[in-house]
């Protein structure tokens, strides 16, 4: 089953973890054929090594925002000398 859910373009990781965790197998495939993300029949996502819980309710950050912020982090390093806090509200 590994290999069938990689073949769908899941990282090996996140399809060891859906065996891991999943109740029926051969069902959550067939969600992952259907479209329905990973993370969602997984229950949540790693995201900048934190671990946020998701559910169908609950918008997937994407990887490339991780890229935004080292980013982001890189240029409050570059201009400011003293801590900075920083609050993202509803960028979605």
């Amino acid at each position: 089953m590994l290999n069938k859910i990689v073949d769908l373009g899941i990282s090996k990781t996140e399809a060891l973890e859906l065996i891991k965790v999943s109740e029926d197998i051969e069902k959550d495939y067939q969600k992952l054929v259907d479209g329905v993300p990973i993370q969602y029949l997984i229950g949540y996502v790693d995201f900048y090594g934190n671990k946020i819980n998701v559910n169908k309710n609950v918008l997937i950050p994407r990887y490339e925002t991780e890229l935004l912020v080292d980013k982001t982090i890189s240029l409050i390093n570059e201009k400011f000398d003293s801590k900075v806090s920083i609050l993202d509200l509803c960028t979605g």
